[in-house]
């Protein structure tokens, strides 16, 4: 390293113009002496010099000579000196036409030799004394010259190598810096860019060196470099640094953050001469803050949106989360819950409840799960599944504990109510076959035996879905549930075990307790009959004295009897159910007994009269009494109005004869006419209905039925009108036929009226 250079090497102008001094005082000596007699030149070669005085002299030719002199003579080792005047100017006017070569020396060192050129006129011995003179002053000259020369060269080399190791130091120190993944940058006092390091060029897209020497302005937006104006203009102002100054630079490609630090510069004086700034791409961890920050806010959107009770209480019983969730479910809001103590005192008034909770929650180590009752703020309860943890910092230290709670308040009751529904008939409120079937094979205490078993089966409930719908046989059944459970006692497991059928399981009953008990069933059916409906039930009971007997087969014995009795009863049944329905039809309708009575009298007369079998005279009969059974289903309003029915009551009453039909297909002893009561209201012609029959389509028993029905309804009086003579109702029979009635039947028929056949 220098440690010391001079004046001249930080300024190597010194020593140029130090030669060009003495320069100047050799050619003003020159000129003194010689005027313009001749020219002299310096010549460092011997060899060239001699060559150059021994050459054709004179010179004639001007060029030649020049072409000579610049062949021989190299700019390298020619020097001219005693150059007063343009040499073409000299060989223009005149021809040198001699030359002198004086050698020139300085401390026994040859130091080339000077040549004089002159014209033949001159005399060379008077120049002599001044050419030595000359020759003395130009050696000491060109000897001081070539020291200073030479300590120019030796300068220059230092100041050479002074400025390769800074450059080098430079370079080292710019490879440090451009390795160093933060930006850095240095600007003077006025905020101009002077240098920046490789990756300030990276973040912010400079293709250009690290000398940059520009504003800001020139190199980033008109936003970006005004705010760099105020925070550079604040540090210089300040003298002192600014710190974490977070910046978004933008550039034409992209976006990105960065974190600054700006350090004012001072010099030794203590002046402020610029600012260094380091900054750090921070723009990952912005995304990542950004990402942060946004699922934090989704998390809490969630939290306060989802039904679901969210509470931390943190390590200090300071409760920090209570969502919207926990103060509608618990009615408290979250200025209500001081800390825990709070919390598990409002929601667990009951002091010993609320200890266990509390020992419950202090006593987990990571997760716990439980469900627990809860008092609202309103005075309700309800119930909630727990999650409860404790949560710990990233170096395992206690940081709180989390409550996740869910109402399953109705989630519970569902349950207990599909598990009640699993397990109960929902018309009936009875236990159902899948609870009776569990029951029946459990085992039994012996002190719980004998357990009698037994079966009924419902008469006239498909008759009752059949006539009046499901609606009154659901009645039915409900009505047998209450009878069973009043006659059984609370302690019997009652269910139902069908459609129409019912299990019944009784502990602690002997053979004659359950005998009581079917005696007690009866009584209240029968009791209940009085109703508009007529129904019975078929019972059969058997009696296990011990555990040694299989109660399924126990079950299977009673079903056994029970159809045995259902056989035995189901004639009467029958019997009494059409009976009922003959008594409460003419209850409901305008319709007397009377005419049922004469319709059917009048029937069997002609059925007699014009040669049926006596099979048919019998179902004529028959029908004729029964054929509009079905109009028990009609509501009396439409069956008693005065006056013509609309579209739709007509509707509804069209439909007895279809409801007829299934009443007599329900009893055997009524299934043989069910095909005529359907088709009692079929005209001649096809227009009636349901079916649209027409001509012998009709049975004749329907045919006879519409003739002698018709006739009677006109000759009595209704509600809606009045009666007709008998030969007025004949002669609008004769009118219809072959329309509304058989044609050869009217006739028949008519012919036996006028005879005198008829009912009154």
């Amino acid at each position: 390293m220098i440690n010391h250079i001079p004046d001249y090497a930080i300024n190597p102008g010194l020593l140029e113009t130090e030669k060009t001094y003495f320069q100047s005082v050799i050619s003003s000596i020159s000129k003194a002496i010689f005027a313009e007699a001749g020219m002299f030149i310096r010549c460092n070669n011997t060899e060239q010099a001699t060559l150059i005085a021994h050459h054709n002299l004179p010179l004639h030719q001007s060029e030649e000579f020049l072409h000579t002199y610049n062949q021989i003579l190299n700019m390298e080792t020619i020097e001219t000196i005693g150059n007063f005047f343009d040499i073409k100017r000299f060989l223009g006017k005149a021809i040198f036409e001699k030359v002198i070569l004086v050698p020139l020396e300085s401390s026994g060192h040859g130091l080339g030799h000077m040549l004089f050129f002159y014209h033949d006129e001159m005399n060379p011995e008077s120049l002599i004394p001044a050419l030595e003179l000359l020759r003395c002053l130009i050696s000491s000259t060109v000897t001081l010259l070539e020291d200073i020369e030479e300590k120019l060269k030796t300068q220059k080399k230092l100041l050479d190598l002074e400025i390769q190791e800074r450059k080098m130091v430079q370079d080292e120190l710019m490879l440090i810096l451009d390795s160093v993944p933060a930006a850095i940058f240095y600007k003077d006092k006025q905020g101009k860019l002077l240098r920046v390091n490789k990756t300030h060029r990276n973040y912010n897209q400079l293709s250009m060196d690290g000398n940059v020497n520009k504003w800001d302005t020139e190199l980033y937006s008109k936003e970006n470099a005004e705010k760099f104006r105020l925070d550079d203009e604040e540090v210089i102002a300040s003298g002192a640094s600014k710190l974490n100054i977070i910046e978004q630079i933008k550039t034409p490609d992209s976006e990105h953050w960065l974190r600054t630090d700006k350090v004012c510069l001072k010099n030794s004086q203590g002046e402020v001469i610029g600012i260094i700034g380091f900054s750090l791409d921070i723009t990952k961890v912005k995304k990542s803050e950004e990402e942060v920050l946004k699922l934090n806010r989704f998390l809490n959107n969630i939290m306060e949106n989802i039904n679901v009770w969210f509470a931390v209480v943190g390590q200090n019983d300071e409760l920090q989360i209570w969502n919207k969730a926990a103060e509608m479910i618990s009615g408290y809001e979250k200025s209500e819950m001081v800390g825990l103590g709070a919390v598990l005192e409002a929601l667990y008034p009951e002091p010993e409840y609320r200890a266990k909770v509390f020992r419950e929650i202090q006593s987990i180590e990571s997760l716990v799960n439980y469900e627990s009752m809860v008092c609202c703020k309103d005075g309700s309860s309800k119930l909630l599944s727990w999650n409860v943890r404790k949560l710990y910092e990233m170096d395992g230290n206690y940081e709180g504990i989390i409550f996740i709670g869910i109402d399953i308040t109705e989630k519970k009751k569902a349950e207990e109510n599909i598990r009640y529904l699993s397990y109960h008939d929902k018309l009936t409120g009875l236990n159902n076959r899948a609870y009776f079937d569990e029951v029946i094979e459990m085992p039994f205490r012996l002190s719980e035996y004998p357990i009698s078993v037994m079966i009924g089966d419902l008469n006239g409930l498909k008759l009752t879905n059949d006539i009046f719908g499901h609606y009154e046989g659901d009645k039915l059944l409900i009505e047998m549930a209450k009878i069973l459970k009043g006659a059984c006692g609370d302690k019997a497991i009652i269910s139902r075990w069908g459609g129409d059928e019912f299990a019944i399981l009784l502990l602690k009953c002997s053979e004659s307790s359950v005998e009581t008990v079917r005696k007690r069933i009866m009584q209240e059916v029968m009791e209940k009959n009085r109703s508009l409906m007529k129904f019975s039930i078929a019972l059969g009971a058997v009696t296990v004295e011990n555990p040694e007997i299989n109660l399924i087969q126990a079950l299977k014995d009673a079903e056994d009897k029970m159809y045995r009795n259902k056989l035995l009863e189901s004639r009467s049944f029958r019997n009494m159910m059409v009976t009922s329905l003959e008594k409460t039809l003419a209850e409901k309708s305008h319709e007397t007994e009377e005419h049922t009575k004469r319709v059917r009298q009048t029937c069997l007369k002609i059925g007699k009269a014009i040669g049926l079998t006596e099979e048919k005279i019998n179902e004529l009969g028959l029908l004729a009494t029964l054929h509009d059974i079905g109009k028990i289903a009609i509501p009396e309003r439409i069956l008693n109005k005065p006056g013509p029915l609309d579209t739709e009551e007509m509707s509804i009453m069209q439909t007895h004869c279809e409801i007829g039909c299934r009443i007599a297909q329900a009893s055997p002893e009524l299934s043989h006419i069910a095909g005529a009561i359907l088709s009692h209201h079929e005209r001649y012609d096809g227009k009636g209905y349901p079916q649209g029959l027409k001509g012998e389509e009709i049975p004749i028993i329907c045919r006879i039925i519409n003739i002698v029905d018709s006739f009677d309804v006109m000759t009595h009086d209704r509600i809606y009108k009045k009666a007709i003579t008998y030969q007025e109702a004949e002669t609008e029979l004769l009118r219809c036929a072959g329309t509304q009635f058989d044609p050869d039947l009217v006739k028949k028929i008519v012919d036996v009226f006028k005879s005198g056949v008829t009912a009154e």
